[in-house]
């Protein structure tokens, strides 16, 4: 049987580190496909996997269970890749990953790049509440306590959100 989150936790909390490689694996994942939603560069992201991991890792004894333990770590990776992009003050609208072709995806290639500069054109914020919701699967609740925002100011950065991409992608996929 799989250990829970609050088992895992208590197990490093007490000093056996090699538990935390559990919380890792389960959650990398989940990490890196928000973060790049947020950034748009493959190594940006990289590197707020990594930030998101050590910063957990040294604050997980003050995690306090008033959220999930998952709403916590998408939230440090949120504001870890905000962190990222105002630091590197990159032009995150021509971060493009055209590795894409050497995977077998030629034909998706143009329907990829055309999508990832419609949301290349949406604010942090508003790809984040995308991505979250549309491809992740979050409620507006959950998202709501990943950004430290209300619930309904979640509602209206989806539809906003929705509106932008309509717009921008009309005609072209």
């Amino acid at each position: 049987m799989q250990m829970s989150d609050k088992e895992i936790i208590e197990h490093v909390i007490n000093g056996e580190k090699e538990y935390f490689k559990e919380l890792m694996m389960r959650y990398e994942n989940k990490v890196y496909k928000t973060a790049y939603g947020i950034t748009m560069s493959v190594e940006d992201t990289k590197d707020v996997v990594q930030d998101v991991f050590l910063k957990v890792y040294s604050n997980l004894a003050s995690f306090n269970y008033k959220s999930t333990f998952l709403t916590w770590l998408l939230r440090i990776t949120y504001t870890t890749s905000i962190d990222i992009i105002k630091h590197r003050n990159k032009n995150k609208h021509d971060a493009l990953n055209l590795n894409m072709a050497k995977n077998g995806e030629e034909h998706n290639v143009d329907k990829k790049i055309i999508m990832e500069r419609a949301l290349g054109k949406l604010t942090e914020r508003e790809r984040t509440v995308f991505l979250l919701h549309g491809r992740d699967g979050y409620k507006h609740r959950e998202i709501a306590d990943i950004l430290g925002v209300r619930e309904g100011t979640v509602k209206a950065l989806y539809f906003r959100s929705l509106d932008k991409l309509r717009s921008e992608l009309e005609g072209k996929i």
